[in-house]
Parts: structure tokens; C-alpha cells; sequence
């Protein structure tokens, strides 16, 4: 399996997903959303795993989404109506809440292997795995409400079934590590 954002390898029924964009400390790009879940479901369907390991190559799991995922969605219509701006970003938010989900409904159980920074995006991807392991460099940010943004790709949803409530709300409200 040969993908751009990231590089997937299997060594004795144990598959290694490595987000692979260090120079961007691995920021998830557009076709980040479309090779991950890909990968996770060819696993899936070829049962050649017991097991799927993430991680983040480089010096941070993840910077979490490049902004770009957004501004494409935008630019994608060419009318200014407003109601099919709206519909198309709801459609867009969809399509990267069900890159996550793949993690839950896939047959193989997968941990996360966290290092440096884990941000916005690689928080909800975490959240949706089965188990997270981190180094003692390891922090933790929902950097979203920083940008002004909705931390809508499901962290709010999945982290208070991981740690308590009332941290997921620290975090959520004042996005510190």
C-alpha cells in the first residue's frame, strides 16, 4: 500500500500507520482524509493484521488539520448562496467525522503511540482509538477554540468516555496543553 501522507508496513500481523508529513508536523491535509480511512478499511478487508499501530513521524504525533481542508471546501462551489456554502461545509465535516469513526468500526483493535504534540484533529483521532500510549514529551491540546473554531470531528463526543468531563471542559474552553 503506497499512499502520500502516510506509510503503512506490516511486520509479523502488526500494521504501523505513520502519519507521514514531518515538515508540517503532520498536519492533516486534504487527501490525508481520504488515505487514512482507505487504509484502515484495506486493512480491515484483508484481515493481514492483528493489530494497527498509530504514530507520527518526526518531532510530533500531530499539528492536527491543515487549515486548507476547510478553504477547499469553500472554494468547491462556484455559486455565492449562502444555504449551498452551509451544506457543503456540513458535508465536508461529515466526511472527516466518518475518517474517524473508521477506527471504531473496523475489526482490528488500534492504539495510538503519542510523541510531542498531539493537536486539535490528532486529539479526535486518539479519542477514537482503542487504547493511547504516550512519551513523557507527550501534550495534549484542543487547539480549536484558540482558532474560533467547533471541535466538531468528535473529540468533544469520544474524550469524556476516556478521562473526566469536567477536564474534557478545561481543555475544550481554554485549549491549553
Amino acid at each position: 500500500m503506497t499512499y502520500t501522507t502516510i506509510r503503512v508496513h506490516i511486520d509479523e500481523s502488526v500494521a504501523h500507520i505513520e502519519l507521514n508529513r514531518p515538515d508540517k508536523c503532520n498536519a492533516m491535509s486534504p487527501l490525508f482524509w481520504q488515505e487514512f480511512p482507505q487504509a484502515l478499511h484495506t486493512l480491515d478487508e484483508q484481515a493481514s493484521a492483528r493489530v494497527i499501530i498509530i504514530s507520527g513521524a518526526g518531532n510530533m504525533f500531530s499539528a492536527g488539520m491543515d487549515l486548507g481542508v476547510f478553504s477547499n471546501a469553500q472554494q468547491t462551489l462556484s455559486s455565492g448562496l449562502t444555504g449551498r456554502h452551509s451544506e457543503n461545509l456540513r458535508r465536508t465535516v461529515l466526511q472527516l467525522q466518518a475518517c474517524f469513526t473508521a477506527l471504531e468500526t473496523i475489526r482490528i483493535p488500534t492504539l495510538a503511540a503519542v510523541h510531542g504534540g498531539c493537536i486539535g484533529a490528532g486529539m479526535s483521532l486518539i479519542s477514537a482509538c482503542d487504547c493511547r500510549y504516550a512519551t513523557d514529551d507527550a501534550y495534549f491540546c484542543i487547539k480549536e477554540t484558540e482558532l474560533g473554531m467547533t471541535a466538531d470531528i468528535g473529540v468533544l463526543q469520544r474524550l469524556p468516555h476516556i478521562i473526566s468531563e469536567g477536564l474534557v471542559r478545561e481543555m475544550a474552553y481554554t485549549a491549553r496543553k
